[in-house]
C-alpha cells in the first residue's frame, strides 16, 4: 500500500467525513447506554499540517484552512452543521500546534467511560503513531490488520449500539465493490448500527455502480451526502467527497441540506461546485 493520508489530511473529504462523524457520535452520546465505534481504516491519530507531506499537496488549505479563515463570516446553516465537529475537535487536539485530528482522535473525544472503540489499519508506521496516541486507554483496541476482515469479526458488538466507519484509500477500483460487500455482511450482523461509507468524487462510473448496488440492497434510511468542489470530469483528480450514511441521526438530513451548499461554495476550486443530499432508500412509513 502506497497511500499516505498525511498528504490529504484536512481536505474537503476529511471535513465532510469528520463533520458527519461528529453528528453521529453526539447523537450516540445522548443516550445513557454505551456504544461501540469501529474504524476499519483508521490511519494515524493526527496529522502535521506544517509537515512536508501536507505542504506537497496543499489540500488542507482548500479544506479546513478555508473554514478557519472564514469562520467568523460563515452562514448560520454552515455553523450549525459544523458545530458538533468543532466541539469534538477541541477535545481531540493535542498540545502540538498545526496538528489535525484524525477520525480515531475524534472518536475518542466523543467516547464516554463505558464506551468502546476498535481501530484497524494495515500500515505499520501509522499504527505505531496511533498506538502511541491511544496508549493506556483500555476502552480502545488498536491492531494492524485488514479492517474489512478484522472489523467484521467484532460484529455484532455487545453494546448493540454504535457506528462503523469505512473509508479505504481507493488505491484499487475494487474498493468500491468491497465496500458494498463488506457493508452488506456487516449490516446483516449489526442492523441497528449507524454506518458511514466514505468515497472520493473522481470519475462518476465507480460511484454510480456503488450507489446502484446499495439501492439494490433495499436497506431503509440510506442517505447520500456529497460535496463537489468543481465539476468532476477526470478519474484521477480529486474533486470532492461523498458519504453514504445508513441509520443517520434524525437531524442530519435537515442540517446537511441547509449547510452543505455553503460548504461547497466555500471550498470551491472551479465551476460546478455543488452539494448533494438525497435519500437513496428512505424510511418506509
Amino acid at each position: 500500500m502506497n497511500y499516505r493520508h498525511a498528504y490529504h489530511a484536512g481536505n474537503i473529504g476529511d471535513v465532510l467525513k469528520h463533520a458527519v462523524l461528529a453528528h453521529v457520535l453526539t447523537a450516540l452520546a445522548q443516550k445513557d447506554a454505551p456504544f461501540f465505534a469501529l474504524d476499519m481504516h483508521a490511519g494515524a491519530g493526527d496529522y502535521d499540517l506544517s509537515g512536508t507531506e501536507a505542504a506537497a499537496t496543499g489540500e488542507w488549505q482548500r479544506g479546513v484552512g478555508r473554514l478557519e479563515a472564514a469562520e467568523a463570516e460563515e452562514p448560520m446553516a454552515l455553523k450549525a452543521f459544523l458545530a458538533p465537529w468543532r466541539s469534538l475537535t477541541l477535545g481531540a487536539k493535542t498540545v502540538r500546534p498545526q496538528r489535525f485530528p484524525g477520525s480515531p482522535a475524534l472518536i475518542r473525544a466523543g467516547m464516554r467511560l463505558n464506551d468502546r472503540a476498535a481501530f484497524f489499519d494495515k500500515q505499520s508506521a501509522v499504527l505505531a503513531e496511533l498506538r502511541f496516541m491511544m496508549r493506556g486507554d483500555r476502552r480502545i483496541l488498536v491492531e494492524e490488520a485488514d479492517g474489512w476482515i478484522a472489523g467484521l469479526k467484532l460484529l455484532p458488538p455487545r453494546e448493540r449500539r454504535g457506528l462503523i466507519l469505512m473509508d479505504p484509500p481507493y488505491e484499487e477500483t475494487r474498493d468500491y465493490v468491497t465496500m458494498v460487500e463488506t457493508f452488506a455482511a456487516a449490516q446483516r450482523r449489526f442492523a441497528t448500527g449507524t454506518f458511514m461509507l466514505w468515497y472520493p468524487v473522481k470519475g462518476e462510473s465507480d460511484i454510480r455502480g456503488m450507489t446502484r448496488a446499495l439501492i439494490g440492497l433495499g436497506i431503509q434510511k440510506t442517505l447520500r451526502l456529497e460535496v463537489h468542489t468543481r465539476t468532476p470530469n477526470h478519474p484521477n483528480r480529486f474533486d470532492g467527497a461523498g458519504l453514504i450514511v445508513i441509520n443517520p441521526p434524525w437531524t442530519l438530513f435537515e442540517r446537511a441540506t441547509a449547510g452543505l451548499p455553503a460548504l461547497a461554495e466555500l471550498t470551491s476550486t472551479g465551476p460546478g461546485a455543488r452539494a448533494l443530499v438525497e435519500w437513496l432508500v428512505p424510511e418506509r412509513s
